[in-house]
């Protein structure tokens, strides 16, 4: 379909890589390719313009008015510019596109991101790794978040300093109380907006982790 009309831009995802290939070795100067990838896909070096899912409108018009800055436009417009260094974060959510989404935001701003699917899996890691802080979903089948979080505080030590912050669909008023009496830090809505956790991040981690 390609040969058969000539477009001032072209926009394709992973599936249609291959049939562009052709295209992008003659024309990929031209900044008229663009490739629709999922957050945790890596970039393609064949490829050197690409959009996030999901694109947001300010991003696309920016890309298309031939601005290099787009992905780094998206971050300012949505979620305020932060840069931070040596930030380790575990995510822990039973549902994989949250944490898909989660990680894609932090990775943005510098932050070394482990995931979890389980309540028992997040015990595991946080037993191993030095978190920073703790992202925890409050209902996951099995251990949920509530129960996680008091077993992880019951180790002591340095397991009762751990910054943990709720992720909860509920958002309802005194729902902060809620978690706050069992042992959570603070607590993030879902779904997670990219400047609700910009927030969390300049509020809980150390301040000499955060650069700008």
């Amino acid at each position: 379909m390609y040969e058969q009309e000539d477009f001032s831009h072209v926009l394709f995802d992973s599936a249609a890589k291959e049939s562009f290939r052709d295209h992008l070795d003659t024309e990929k100067r031209s900044g008229k390719f663009f490739l629709i990838k999922e957050v945790m896909e890596k970039y393609d070096r064949d490829i050197p313009n690409a959009l996030n899912r999901p694109v947001l409108i300010t991003q696309l018009a920016a890309a298309l008015n031939g601005k290099k800055n787009y992905e780094q436009r998206r971050i300012r417009e949505d979620g305020g510019s932060l840069l931070v260094k040596n930030a380790h974060v575990l995510v822990v959510d039973d549902n994989q596109i949250n944490r898909m989404v989660a990680e894609g935001f932090l990775r943005r701003y510098g932050v070394e991101v482990d995931t979890a699917s389980s309540g028992e899996e997040s015990i595991r890691l946080i037993q191993k790794y030095q978190y920073d802080i703790v992202f925890m979903d409050h209902m996951m089948p099995g251990m949920d978040g509530i129960e996680a979080t008091r077993k992880i505080r019951s180790m002591g030590n340095r397991f009762t300093r751990l910054t943990i912050i709720a992720l909860t669909a509920n958002a309802l008023s005194g729902v902060r109380e809620t978690f706050l009496r069992e042992g959570m830090d603070d607590f993030l809505a879902k779904p997670i907006m990219i400047k609700d956790l910009r927030d969390m991040l300049v509020k809980h981690l150390p301040v000499d982790k955060i650069i700008t």
